[in-house]
């Protein structure tokens, strides 16, 4: 270019470029904004119309990130329109899920308490999550007393990434023990002495799931007599509680074994998440072999990752294994060293090599031992949890027998010598 050297335009050309590409961002932003005024506006009717086809409502702070969210079920009411929305929510026919998100700020208080005077009164939504927002030191509880009593519908509610204290706790636990509907109930947030709303779920004997996870900030502040009072549901012949979440709840060796009296003859739990509680030690996670022994459990996932698991733990807790027939998943990520020598014990119990009935009585169930990819799994168990995982219990056994007892070499054909001929074809027609 005349009047330019070669560096000079070069940079000439970078600086064109840099505002082309800020052009194009902002463009970019302009449209995703755009979008999302035209999507609110879309619910926004749907809302208003009663519309069958929308089932499940997001109210989200303005300025929430949709870029990891699904934003066409999502609006935020205008300044002067809370009462108003409040009492078309109360009056929708349709809606089944309902989540209010704020982010914590943004919002008057008497804005949202107008909001959920009007939705006190549906009668269809069966969940309500509560995300991260300003419960108001639990006066929002109070203001629904009505949707919680007299929406029979009403079945989930999840407080998450909120804080209450112990007055807010208080109040929850009032409300608890005026309804008795609640199926599932999840606190995964942070808060003061939660004791109270612990013992006023006792009177939700159909709850089938329930969470209480701590965070990075705050383990739960449960005392053992609390626990123990959860663990009642366990120990119920009537309970019907299917999952269990106590991650990062601070709890300790004294709550596990507590909690593995409990599922000894529990026969309805189904998955238990005890992960990144640091001070359950190797002895707590070792209580339950007891547990996974048991004919009666019903465990299909065990999760103990982010404890203290050596390899004593694993091979107490693999030899457990020889006989369930139930537990798919255990999964032990551990911050300590699991040496080749821990993971082996789970190798032999899923392929018991000294005979083929050994290999054949071996374990069939277990499916996945870390919730990470398993590359860091020697390569034989990796193999052999693959058998089971792509195969029914009859077909992985199959599989097992013939790569160990029927391979190269290595051909044991003492238990058909004196087998009877009818039943000598069947085993042949088997393999």
């Amino acid at each position: 270019m005349e009047g330019f050297n070669e560096h000079e335009e070069e940079g000439w050309n970078e600086e064109i470029n840099h505002d082309d590409e800020e052009v194009a961002d902002e463009d970019a932003e302009e449209e995703k904004v755009k979008r999302q005024i035209k999507s609110e506006e879309k619910v926004k009717r749907q809302v208003e119309s009663d519309d069958p086809d929308l089932v499940e409502l997001k109210i989200r702070r303005r300025g929430y990130d949709f870029s990891h969210a699904n934003d066409d079920d999502s609006y935020f009411p205008h300044a002067d329109d809370w009462e108003r929305d409040g009492e078309i929510i109360g009056r929708n026919t349709h809606l089944k899920v309902l989540e209010f998100s704020t982010l914590n700020g943004g919002v008057a208080k008497e804005d949202v308490e107008k909001f959920f005077r009007g939705v006190a009164n549906n009668r269809s939504i069966q969940k309500l999550r509560l995300y991260d927002c300003n419960l108001f030191g639990g006066e929002l509880f109070s203001i629904l007393i009505p949707f919680f009593k007299s929406n029979r519908n009403f079945e989930c509610l999840e407080i998450d990434g909120c804080y209450l204290e112990r007055d807010g706790i208080r109040l929850l636990a009032l409300v608890l023990v005026e309804f008795d509907s609640l199926k599932e109930f999840e606190f995964s947030s942070y808060g003061d002495e939660l004791q109270e709303h612990i013992q006023a779920l006792a009177g939700h004997s159909g709850l089938k799931k329930l969470i209480l996870r701590g965070n990075s900030v705050s383990n739960l502040k449960i005392t053992i007599a609390g626990w123990r009072t959860i663990f009642a549901f366990l120990q119920s012949p009537h309970s019907l509680l299917e999952i269990l979440d106590l991650s990062m709840s601070g709890i300790n060796d004294e709550v596990v074994n507590s909690l593995t009296n409990a599922l000894v003859n529990n026969n309805k739990l189904r998955e238990l998440d005890l992960s990144w509680n640091g001070h359950i030690t190797a002895t707590g996670c070792e209580a339950f072999s007891a547990v996974l022994q048991n004919p009666g459990s019903a465990l299909e996932k065990l999760d103990l990752s982010g404890n203290f698991i050596n390899d004593g733990t694993v091979i107490t807790l693999a030899t457990s294994l020889s006989n369930n027939r139930k537990l798919k998943e255990l999964i032990l990520e551990s911050q300590h060293a699991i040496t080749i020598n821990g993971w082996a014990a789970f190798s032999r119990v899923l392929c018991n090599t000294s005979s083929i009935m050994g290999t054949f009585h071996s374990n069939h169930t277990l499916q996945k031992l870390d919730e990470d990819v398993e590359g860091r799994l020697p390569v034989d168990l990796r193999s052999l949890l693959r058998l089971n995982r792509e195969n029914s219990k009859s077909q992985a056994a199959r599989l097992k027998i013939i790569k160990t007892h029927f391979t190269g070499s290595n051909i044991d054909m003492q238990p058909f010598i004196r087998m009877e001929l009818q039943l000598l074809n069947r085993a042949i027609a088997w393999m």
